[in-house]
Formats: structure tokens, C-alpha cells, sequence
């Protein structure tokens, strides 16, 4: 039931005032005494008022809050306005202390004094109970100047209303709707004025996103003007609503916003700010960068600001830092952000930011989303999976490469790595919301039981030990994997199994969780019967879903994105899990990270580069061999040299021939002179023609006898060239043979050890024994002694060849010369018949005759066919062919070379100091920047934490990150060391600041690590055991950074018993068991 108060005012205070019931609706109404009058749509009179609001009193900023509400005080004596504060008195409503109350009340008995009147609205950290009505400033009602809008105050005369928080979205909009209604619509309201705490539409929320308000903005904009607390940024929405903003800075976020208070009045809606300047400053700065100089952002800090330094590990550990925060002047606080050195030159003062949910404000002295913003608007932007990390890895590794070659070995390491990607989890979507878990039987809980997660934001869920409250999630975890959480940290192994899920009170158990991915509707339903198997059905997925899934559970984690070790890290922080990131072994951690990034594909693709490279160098060396046979196959056809030979037979054949025309030429002209001499006896004419052409015939023998033996030196000549090729190439095969057996005695040398009788291949890891060695070495000798005893009878053959190559060459010219000899008697011996030839008459026929004969001859050694040419033209065609099939082969080596630089390249990257250690290193500098950031602000900047991946060194000297380990090392600052940081073990820290440490790293900085790079986002977070060893100023700052998350999540659901963090969630649930109907339920609270 909402109740409206009506109030008249003499500077705003009511005096004798009479509570009365209007039995005819269910508005109660408070009625001042004078000058009200309701006919009237118009302000009767005028006013003017002083407005602040979002004081947020703690212990942190008590001292501030009161010169704050000094400054008020004397801004309202001086210039006779009454006070309206818009809300958020308190900051943390659990904790009031008697300090605070005493100091407070010492400044409001200073108003009452002063005769300031005010009008104090509750906001959402004021209020403890829902509905508003319980709330932290009631109190203030001992102050007859001042008036608490517990309920809404309205002011007929000055047509002003005040209007508290109200929790849920309809309770906050029928305060105003109900206001608009009493004047009779949206057309009649616009007269009035609202001062209120409320969630606006289009608000830039302390949290840096838009609030998607609580009230509608047609009831907004049918009023006269709204003046508003909650938000603390100053800010105009739409054309008539504001927020006034918080009086001063109250974190990081807030550092570069106009702070103060505002003045209204009915003349105008415009407020006149009043700015606080000289109100303690946020100030973040970055070691060394902003201290290197007088003009320095450090120079800027003055005396009671709030600073943030971050630093490096091994700066905090300096005496130059130390000294260097002594020389600041004295801070109200300072906090401490260690931070990587990829993050040193990184200064974030000029960024604005704050800190806040869309329903609950945040202003703890420091901010609680601006670095994590940072860090997210960092990461987020740059997602990467291991296809992205190859692409890098190639341009850090080969950077000389060009863009063809640069995606010709992308694509092969993608190759690689795709004969390995069936194990992998490829997400179905980017976004997966759990919507509801149906239970029914499962361990603890008796009885069907729902929890529809879509109706909550914030929930708490509480139940006396043993109800069943964590069985509920174990059931979703077993719905989904299989599994539950383990009973002991850092522990996978040991979950519930078997009839164990079942309840004790029934035969078998069925659970089903329904969700959300991308707004595909699926339900997982996963069900046991004693004695049997367990049964899962998936409903909502097409069949294109599941085709290339093996089984049902690959299947389940393509649903979620997540395994089931990784699921618990980010979504379910079960009892006896929370922990495990940060207390788990090294190894495991980075077993963990290592799986989480899809670093155990490298392993297999590692071992399929290298066998792939072991091919490919046999294909190149066969290659190879081929291009050496064919090499020196090129090298003997060149050697052999036809061209001398053509040219010398060309020669010859032009002496001949010119020898032959002189012979023409002198026979005709002998015959001209025998013309005119006939007188020769015809009988000796007889005789020497029968000499003449017994010479003729012995002529032509000679030629024929000279064109066979030329013939067969040809034949002889091309037989030895090959023989001495074979003798070379027989001597270079015999050279490989012997360097291959040298190596392998070497290789056995180098493994053979004196005095021991077996002995590990550092290579292989196979036992050698020793003997066996020596044995094996003592033959590989004896054949290297055969092979040379080989090579040295091919050099004394080789030498046999040369001899009978000259031997050959002298015979051919020795030969030749005797046939020139013979050709020049057998002419002499024709030219002396002539001589004897007595008669000219026969001496005519003769010289006709030695004309017709040499003519004969003439042509015929003009048409005789050169025999070197048909050899050369096959010389060159073989050439030819052994050229271009080389250069094909030369080619083909080129291209498979490039194959075998690649596969060589990859075989690295996937080895253990490759990509593994790019993505770890990148992903642990990731991790511990987020969990940094969360820690500073859990401890209060005074512990800081730092991941470092220890590796070892494989028997080449390369890091072996696959043995290496991921170690945490936590450090603290130590006041009584002025300020240094001091390296402390993680069980030697408090039950307290051991919890800050594990959820600094699991829910926070591992999720938002973790879901940034897999490419999926789980919109659902639930911790069980929230607030262990937490005290009570941390447990709200915890929930708040829960609260932060209601940005990126649907729902957030912590299990806790602890009633003094119930007012900070939304809605709390009691989960308890029903007596008379023997089943589990919940009750809202």
C-alpha cells in the first residue's frame, strides 16, 4: 500500500501535524495546517531550495561528509534556503557506528541551531527493508527541522513532491504514477515539481552504462521538472529531469566530474550548481612516469587526497619508490596497484569513470570498475584464440615474409592444427543464459523443485544447514557434466558418483537445466535410476547441431563453451572449489590455463609437424639425389665435344674439294694443250689408262677405308666418355656412402661412454649398450676402409680411361695423317702416268677422263653428309631435354623446400617454446592485471599478487614450457617497513585475506580472462559460500563487484548465511523443507 503525505510549509517544516485515513481508498494523507488549499493547480507560492544528495557517510569518508554538510549548513544560513537532500545518506546501512552517529548528530544539532530546515529523502543504501519503510535515517526525525520522506511528502502550496527509493521497478513507478492520478493525468501535472531517488531512463549510471530506469518516461515528462539522487554523475535527462551529483569525489571513477550542490526555484528549472573544487581529489598515477618532474600530474596532489600509485613489483620493492611516496604531502589514503610492466606506460587520469549497478551506488574510496573497465575495454576488443595466436606467432616469428608466403604458412600451421581440432569445443554461440533447473530428487532435496533464474538479477539464496541449498546447483553441474564438484579442494576426482546423486527416499533422480544460447531455447535433462546408467536427453538443437559430434557430452560442452574443470572456474564456484585455482598445485594451474586456451592441441599437432617434416626431408632428398644423377648425366653429354670434330671434317672435306678444282682446272687447261697433240700411240694409252684406273680404284678404297675408320673412332670415342662416366658417378655415390657411415661411427662416438655399461640416447631415450657400440663402430670402420679401397680402384681405372682417351685421340691423328700420306703418293703416282703418257692423243682421253673423274668426286664430296652432325644434333636434343627436366626438378625440390621450411617452422611452434609460451605468457599478464585490480581493491590495496611461468630446458636448450610450472606468489605491503612490499606465503596469510586472494583470481579475473578468449559468455554466476573470513567492510564491497557484474551477467546467485550482506541482493530466497507435503520449496523473504 502506498501513502501519499500532504504537507504546507513555513520553510519547509511541519508543525502539529494530523495523521488521517481516507477510508475510501488506500492513500493515507498528511494534512498541514495553514493555506492549503487543493483547488488550485498552480503554485500558491513561491520558493527557492538548496539540494544535495549521495553523502554516502562511512568510515572512510566521515570527515568529509561533515564538511560537506557544514558547507550546507552555512550556504543555507547565508542564503535563507531550506535543504532538500535526495538521498544515499549512508553508504553501508549495516554498519552505523556510534562514532558516526555521535559526530553527526553534534553538525544536525549545529541546523537546528541555525534554523535550517530540510527535507531528507531515503535512498536504496539508507533503506534495509524492501518495501522501504525500515530504513537508516529515521532518526532524524528527533530534529524538529527536519522531515524524513519515509513515505512521499506532498507539498499542495508549492506543488512540490518528495518521493524515496523503492526497490522494485513498479513500487518506484507507481510513486509517481500515483502522483500524477491525484491531479487528475498526465495533462494537469505539469505544474508539479519532484524531488526524488530514483532509476531514470537514459541515465549514465555510476557504472558508466545506461540505466534502463524505473519510471516511465510519459509520467516524467508530464511534470514540471524532476530533481534526483542515486546517479553520481550531474547530468540533464531528457528536457526536464536532473541529477544533481554527488558533493564531492567519492572514487577514482568520479575524479574528473563538477561535484557540489544545486539551487531550484519555481522561477526557472534550470539548477545553478555550486561547486566544491576544494573538496579532496582521486588521483591515479602511474611510477615513474608522473613523478618525473615539478610539472608532473604528482605535482597536482594536495593535502588530504585520495592517490592510487601504480608500480611494477620491482619498483615497489625501490628505495626511490618508497621516498618517493614520503614526498607527497599527507594523503587521507593511498593505495597501491601492482601492475606488469607491458602496463608501466599506461596513465589513466584523463579517462572518466565510476562505479556503480543500476541499482545500487557504489562510493567506497575507491573505485570499484574504472581499472576493470579499463582492463575490460582492453581485452575485450582483442579477443584471441589459438588461430588468432598463430597468425601472430608468424608475424612475430618470420616478419620478413610477404603477404603470399606470410599466408601460405598461416594456412599450413591451420592445416596442422585442423588434424587435431575434433577434441576441441567449438561454442554454439557468443551468449548462453541458464534460465531455470528443474529438481527432482537429486542428493538432499526431496521432491520436484524449480528455480526459474530469469526472474532474478541479485539473489541470495539462504536455508538452514542440510536443506539442500548447494545440492540445488551440484544438481546443474551433474546435469550438464556428469560431475558435481569435488568434496575436497584441488580435487577432480573426487565428486558425487553413482546411486550417490539419487536421494536416499527415492529410486532415481532427474534433473533439467533449461538455457539459452543466442535465444535458441535447449534443455539438458539428465536423469539416474538405482542400479542403472545415466540417461541424457538434449532438446532444441537441429540436426545440422550435432553433425561431427562423437557423443552426447562433446555435444553439451559445444552447448555451454566450456569443460567442466572451466565451468567451475567461471560459472559455479561450488563448496570446495572456490579455491581451487589459487590453491591447486602449480602444474595443475597451468594445466588447467593451458586446456582453458587449447594449449594441449600443440602437443598432437607438434608430433604431426614432425612427422610430416620427416616425409617431407625424405621426399627432398630423393629429390635431390635425382637432380645430382641428372647433373652429372648433363656434364658428360657437354664434355663430349662434336663440334671439333664436325669442324674438322668440314675441313677436310674443303680441302679436298679445293684440291680436287685446282686438279679440275689444270687438267683443263692440259687438255686444251693435248687438243692440238694427237700423235700418241693408242697401245701405251691403253696401258696407262689400266695403271690410271687401277689407282682410280685404289683411291676410292682409301676413302672408303678412311670413312669406316673415322666411323669407328667416332664409336670408341663416345664408349670411353662413358665409361668414364660411370666411373664418376660411381666414385660420388661411393663418397655419400662413406660420409654416411662416418656419421653414424661419429654419432656412436659421441654416445659411447667409458666405464659404463649402458648408456640413454639423448635423442631417442633408448638404453645402448656399450659393447654392442664398439662392435657396431669397428664394422662401420672396416667398411669405410672397403669404400676407400672401392674409391681408390675407381681413381686407378679412371686413370686407365684418360690413358686410352689420349691413346685414342693419337692413334685418330696418327691414322688420318697416314691416309693423307697414301692419297698424296696414289696422285703423284697418277700425275707421273700423265708424264709417261706419250701420246697426247690418249694423253686427251686421259685428261677427259681424270676431268669426268674428278668432277665425280667433286660432287660426290659436296653431297657427303657430315657424320659428326647427326651425332651433335643427338647431343644437343639429350641436352636439351636433361636442362629442362633439371630446371622441372630444380623447381619442384624449391616448392617442397618451402613445404619443408614450413613444416620445420610449425614443428617449433607447436613444440614447447612456441606458441604455448606466446599464448601463456600473454594470458598469465592478462590474468594477473585483472586479478590485480580486483585485489587492490578487496584488501584495500595492500596485497598484490604475481603469476610466473617457470620453465625447464630440453636437451637443446629451449624452454620446455610442457614440464614447466605456473607459481603464484602473493606479496603485502609492510607498514612497519614504510610501505615496502614483502613476499608472504599464501597459507601464512589470514582466513580473511586468503579469501580476497582466491576471489580476486576465481570468480573474477579467470572468467573475464577465460570467457574473453573462448568466444563464449555464460551469463550466469553462482558462489556458494560467498563471505567466509571476510569482515565486515569487505563484504560489501564483494557483493558490489558482484553487483558491477549485472552488467555483463543475467543473474547472479550466491549461497550464504550470512544475514548481514541479505539487505545488498535484490531478492532472497529461504530454501526449506516442507513438513506436511515432504518436499523442499522456496520462500521469498
Amino acid at each position: 500500500m502506498n501513502r501519499l503525505l500532504l504537507s504546507s510549509s513555513k520553510s519547509l517544516s511541519c508543525v502539529n501535524q494530523v495523521r488521517l485515513v481516507n477510508t475510501n481508498t488506500t492513500t493515507n494523507v498528511l494534512v498541514g495546517q495553514r493555506n492549503y488549499s487543493s483547488s488550485s493547480n498552480k503554485p500558491s507560492t513561491e520558493w527557492k531550495k538548496l539540494l544535495f544528495t549521495d553523502l554516502h557517510v562511512s568510515s572512510k569518508t566521515l570527515d568529509r561528509t561533515i564538511d560537506v554538510l557544514s558547507r550546507v549548513r552555512d550556504l543555507s544560513t547565508s542564503k535563507g534556503l531550506p535543504v532538500v537532500f535526495l538521498g544515499d545518506f549512508w553508504h553501508q546501512r549495516n554498519i552505523v557506528q556510534v562514532r558516526h552517529i555521535d559526530a553527526l548528530l553534534k553538525e544536525f544539532d549545529r541546523w537546528k541551531k541555525d534554523g535550517v530546515d530540510a527535507i531528507f529523502i531515503p535512498g536504496n543504501h539508507d533503506q534495509v527493508s524492501v518495501d522501504g519503510i525500515i530504513h537508516g535515517i529515521e532518526f532524524f526525525r528527533l530534529f524538529d527541522n527536519i522531515q524524513v520522506a519515509t513515505d512521499p511528502i506532498i507539498n499542495e502550496q508549492e506543488k512540490c513532491a518528495y518521493l524515496p527509493w523503492r526497490e522494485s521497478n513498479s513500487a518506484q513507478n507507481q510513486l509517481f504514477k500515483d502522483l500524477v492520478e491525484q491531479q487528475g493525468g498526465i495533462d494537469n501535472a505539469k505544474d508539479w515539481t519532484v524531488f526524488a531517488h530514483a532509476e531514470l531512463k537514459g541515465a549514465t549510471s555510476n557504472g558508466g552504462y545506461l540505466s534502463s530506469g524505473k519510471v516511465d518516461a510519459s509520467l516524467l515528462s508530464s511534470l514540471r521538472a524532476t530533481y534526483c539522487g542515486h546517479y553520481h554523475k550531474r547530468q540533464l535527462i531528457g528536457n526536464n529531469s536532473w541529477y544533481i551529483g554527488s558533493p564531492y569525489q567519492q572514487n577514482f571513477g568520479e575524479m574528473n566530474d563538477p561535484h557540489g550542490v544545486a539551487i531550484v526555484s519555481s522561477h526557472s528549472i534550470q539548477p545553478q550548481f555550486i561547486n566544491f573544487d576544494d573538496t579532496p581529489k582521486h588521483w591515479r598515477l602511474t611510477y615513474p612516469q608522473d613523478f618525473k618532474s615539478t610539472l608532473s600530474l604528482s605535482s597536482k596532489v594536495q593535502k588530504n587526497d585520495i592517490v592510487e600509485i601504480r608500480a611494477t613489483k620491482e619498483s615497489m620493492k625501490s628505495n626511490e619508490f618508497i621516498n618517493t611516496l614520503e614526498s607527497l604531502p599527507p594523503l587521507l589514503d593511498i593505495r597501491r596497484v601492482m601492475i606488469n610492466q607491458e602496463s608501466n606506460n599506461n596513465n589513466n587520469n584523463s579517462i572518466p569513470s565510476s562505479s556503480s549497478s543500476s541499482s545500487s551506488s557504489t562510493s567506497s574510496t575507491f573505485s570499484t570498475t574504472f581499472d576493470i573497465s579499463k582492463l575490460k575495454e582492453k581485452y575485450n576488443n582483442n579477443h584471441k584464440s589459438l588461430d588468432d595466436f598463430i597468425i601472430e606467432y608468424v608475424k612475430l616469428k618470420q616478419p620478413t615474409l610477404d603477404s603470399i608466403n606470410n599466408e601460405e604458412m598461416v594456412k599450413k600451421g591451420m592445416d596442422v592444427l585442423d588434424l587435431v581440432k575434433d577434441t576441441m569445443i567449438r561454442p554454439m554461440g557468443r551468449k548462453v543464459s541458464i534460465k531455470e533447473i528443474e529438481v527432482t530428487d537429486f542428493c538432499s532435496i526431496t521432491g520436484p523443485l524449480t528455480l526459474s533464474l530469469s526472474d532474478y538479477r541479485m539473489l541470495m539464496i539462504r536455508g538452514q544447514m542440510g536443506s539442500g541449498k548447494s545440492s540445488l546447483f551440484e544438481s546443474m553441474v551433474w546435469a550438464i557434466y556428469g560431475n558435481t564438484s569435488p568434496r575436497k579442494q584441488a580435487s577432480s576426482s573426487s565428486s558425487i558418483k553413482g546411486d550417490e546423486v539419487i536421494n536416499d527416499r527415492a529410486k532415481m533422480c532427474k534433473v533439467t537445466v533449461r538455457l539459452q544460447v543466442d535465444g535458441r531455447d535447449i534443455s539438458i535433462t539428465r536423469s539416474k535410476t538405482r542400479g542403472k546408467g545415466a540417461k541424457v536427453e538434449i532438446n532444441g538443437l537441429d540436426a545440422t547441431l550435432r553433425q561431427g559430434v562423437s557423443d552426447q557430452q562433446s555435444l553439451i560442452n559445444n552447448i555451454i563453451g566450456l569443460d567442466y574443470d572451466l565451468f567451475r572456474m567461471c560459472v559455479y564456484m561450488g563448496q570446495g572449489s572456490i579455491s581451487n585455482f589459487v590453491t591447486d598445485s602449480d602444474r595443475r594451474r597451468k594445466e588447467l590455463l593451458s586446456r582453458a586456451f587449447s594449449l594441449g592441441l600443440c602437443i598432437p599437432a607438434h608430433k604431426i609437424a614432425k612427422e610430416q617434416r620427416k616425409k617431407q626431408e625424405n621426399l627432398v632428398t630423393e629429390l635431390e639425389t635425382k637432380l645430382n644423377r641428372m647433373t652429372a648425366q648433363l656434364s658428360t653429354w657437354t664434355d663430349i665435344d662434336y663440334e671439333e670434330s664436325t669442324l674438322e671434317w668440314d675441313s677436310n672435306r674443303q680441302t679436298r674439294v679445293k684440291r680436287i678444282e685446282n686438279q679440275l682446272e689444270k687438267e683443263k687447261r692440259e687438255l686444251e694443250e693435248l687438243d692440238i697433240q694427237n700423235n700418241l700411240k693408242k697401245q701405251q694409252q691403253q696401258e696407262i689408262q689400266e695403271q690410271r684406273d687401277e689407282l682410280l680404284n685404289d683411291m676410292k678404297h682409301l676413302d672408303l677405308e678412311r670413312k669406316e675408320y673415322q666411323e669407328e673412332y667416332h664409336r670408341r670415342h663416345t664408349m670411353t666418355h662413358k665409361r668414364l662416366f660411370n666411373n664418376e658417378f660411381k666414385v660420388g655415390n661411393i663418397n655419400k656412402e662413406i660420409a654416411e657411415l662416418q656419421k653414424s661411427k661419429k654419432h656412436l662416438e659421441k654416445h659411447s661412454k667409458q666405464g659404463l655399461d649402458n648408456v640413454q640416447c639423448g635423442e631417442c631415450g633408448q638404453l645402448i649398450d656399450q659393447s654392442l657400440q664398439l662392435t657396431k663402430m669397428e664394422t662401420l670402420q672396416q667398411r669405410v676402409k672397403e669404400k676407400q679401397s672401392e674409391l681408390a680402384d675407381l681413381d686407378n681405372q679412371k686413370l686407365s680411361i684418360d690413358q686410352e682417351i689420349d691413346a685414342l685421340n693419337l692413334e685418330n691423328r696418327t691414322t688420318m695423317t697416314g691416309f693423307g700420306k697414301t692419297s698424296e703418293r696414289i696422285n703423284a703416282s697418277l700425275q707421273q702416268l700423265k708424264i709417261q703418257e706419250g701420246n697426247f692423243g690418249y694423253r686427251i682421253e686421259f685428261s677427259q677422263r681424270t676431268i669426268e673423274d674428278l668432277t665425280r668426286q667433286k660432287q660426290a664430296l659436296e653431297n657427303e653428309v657430315n657424320p659428326f652432325e647427326s651425332q651433335s644434333k643427338a647431343r644437343m636434343a639429350q641436352i636439351d631435354k636433361l636442362q629442362q627436366d633439371s630446371t622441372n626438378l630444380q623447381n619442384n625440390i624449391e616448392t617442397e623446400s618451402r613445404e619443408l621450411d614450413r613444416l620445420v617452422f610449425w614443428e617449433r611452434a607447436f613444440g614447447s617454446d612456441g606458441i604455448s609460451v606466446m599464448v601463456l605468457n600473454s594470458v598469465v599478464k592478462e590474468i594477473e592485471n585483472y586479478a590485480n585490480e580486483y585485489l587492490s581493491i578487496l584488501s584495500k590495496g595492500k596485497l598484490f599478487t604475481s603469476l610466473s611461468i617457470s620453465n625447464t630446458r630440453d636437451e637443446n636448450g629451449h624452454d620446455d614450457i610442457d614440464n614447466g610450472d605456473l607459481s603464484l606468489q602473493v606479496y603485502e605491503i609492510d607498514d612497519n617497513d614504510k610501505g615496502r612490499i614483502t613476499e608472504r606465503s599464501f597459507y601464512s596469510l589470514s582466513g580473511g585475506q586468503r579469501r580476497c586472494v582466491e576471489l580476486s583470481y576465481s570468480p573474477f579475473a579467470l572468467s573475464e580472462v577465460i570467457f574473453n578468449h573462448v568466444g563464449s559468455r555464460i551469463t550466469t554466476l553462482v558462489v556458494d559460500e560467498l563471505t567466509n573470513h571476510l569482515d565486515q567492510t569487505i563484504k560489501p564491497v564483494i557483493c558490489d563487484l558482484l553487483r558491477n557484474h549485472l552488467k555483463e551477467k543475467d543473474s547472479i546467485v550466491v549461497i550464504d548465511h550470512d544475514q548481514s550482506v541479505q539487505s545488498e541482493f535484490d531478492n532472497v530466497l529461504n530454501l526449506q523443507f516442507n513438513d506436511l507435503n515432504n518436499k523442499h520449496q522456496f520462500v521469498e523473504i
